[in-house]
């Protein structure tokens, strides 16, 4: 069977590393597979990991804007023009008018270059990974007039969007033309069935899943002091340092922001701590100004993109992720897995994983008071976050890599089936 991955991404993140594992997965069952990824800087690494494991690249230029992105600054200033009923409603008027234009001219590149991959590839099924909620139309809508069975993977989605009406028909017309649309959390099936009009039961939900250790054995993390020494000399930090680890995109979306308000006070409580950050984003500059803002840039080690997040996880003192939007995390898991405890924010499929106390410590999304209150007390209670660690490590067997692989590439499987008796008739 042929399967082709269409990831329409800038950076490598979460729903890129779930891309590569789903493709690994089909080859091993003897399926061909290809995979659409833009060729950007952000997403080379990825793509050189696509072609050392044998799958097919295409470079197909259909990045998504950022969502926060499309955010921008209202074209109308209130000290330009006042507040007044008539101008600001018809500014206001024109600034949606100029951001449908923007999605729609969007929408119709993705629309033309998807539909000459899938003329090109001509894949038996394919696998659309969407990143962010209003990511992606113009591919689905592709997939759709092509008829070719799709299935659309939602990773994170931060609420219940209030669409057009056109927009939500467009959408459920593909989703009606072979596709299977899928959410890896509760949470964001419910935001999807609510923006999309869809019943709960046209969605599936199948949660990310980690790798297992081969023997679920309790980790005994000081013991493991030669990796510790070793990676806090490779880190410049001195070997008694406590790290706090952060895997995330660079964007805004990941809550690093508010961990920056939290750092002056952690560092001046407690000298030893140093915080570590994985990842990449076009947040980097506007970071690396924030920390500098608030004097903390020499306490953060912005990493970059790194191939080793294991080792850094279990070298790490703390795992960290404020993030305001998910679905459901892999770093996440990543920490879990390895027995290194957790602070983390309650958003989307995290409160589905984790219970607060039990599993490790969550604070209200983009709350930097309620998330310096429970890094101080993790710092200050290291034995009792160990007793979280442990249970968490039990809690993961319930998200294994092997599960997720299994469900997807069954899904992808019927899919395929059901075309081809369906193009047979």
């Amino acid at each position: 069977m042929k399967l082709l991955l269409i990831v329409p991404s800038r950076d490598r993140g979460g729903a890129e590393h779930y891309s590569l594992e789903i493709a690994k997965g089909a080859l091993e069952r003897g399926w061909e597979v290809h995979a659409a990824v833009p060729q950007m800087k952000g997403t080379e690494s990825l793509i050189g990991d696509f072609k050392a494991d044998g799958i097919i690249h295409h470079p197909l230029d259909i990045p998504e804007r950022h969502f926060l992105a499309m955010k921008e600054e209202p074209l109308w200033k209130n000290e330009t023009f006042p507040q007044t009923g008539m101008v600001l409603r018809r500014m206001r008027a024109l600034e949606r008018s100029v951001r449908v234009l923007r999605e729609g001219s969007q929408a119709v590149v993705q629309f033309v270059r998807t539909l000459s991959l899938l003329l090109q590839v001509r894949p038996d099924v394919v696998l659309v990974n969407i990143c962010w909620a209003t990511f992606g139309m113009g591919i689905i809508l592709a997939c759709g007039f092509s008829g070719t069975p799709t299935a659309v993977v939602f990773h994170s989605y931060p609420f219940r969007f209030s669409f057009r009406n056109s927009k939500v028909k467009a959408y459920n017309w593909a989703r009606a033309r072979k596709q299977k649309w899928i959410t890896v959390s509760e949470g964001s099936r419910r935001l999807i069935c609510g923006s999309f009009q869809v019943k709960p039961e046209e969605v599936l939900r199948i949660y990310n899943g980690i790798k297992q250790p081969p023997i679920l054995e309790e980790s005994n993390r000081e013991g493991d002091s030669a990796l510790r020494t070793q990676v806090r000399r490779e880190l410049g930090v001195a070997e008694t340092a406590r790290l706090l680890l952060t895997v995330a995109r660079l964007d805004s979306n990941k809550g690093h922001d508010d961990l920056i308000q939290t750092i002056p006070h952690i560092v001046r409580e407690f000298h030893d701590v140093r915080f570590v950050w994985v990842g990449e984003g076009e947040q980097r500059d506007s970071l690396i100004e924030k920390c500098k803002e608030y004097r903390v840039l020499e306490d953060v080690l912005l990493l970059g993109y790194r191939s080793d997040v294991s080792r850094l996880v279990r070298s790490a003192d703390l795992f960290v992720l404020p993030t305001r939007f998910e679905g459901l995390p892999f770093t996440l898991l990543e920490a879990m897995v390895h027995g290194l405890p957790v602070v983390a924010s309650d958003a989307g499929g995290i409160s589905e994983v984790i219970e607060n106390g039990v599993h490790g410590l969550t604070v209200r999304v983009g709350d930097s008071c309620d998330l310096l209150e429970a890094i101080r007390w993790a710092l200050r209670y290291p034995e009792r976050m160990k007793e979280m660690a442990r249970s968490a490590r039990r809690r993961v067997l319930d998200f294994s890599e092997e599960r997720m692989i299994n469900e997807v590439l069954e899904v992808l499987r019927e899919l395929s089936e059901a075309g081809s008796h369906r193009s047979s008739r």
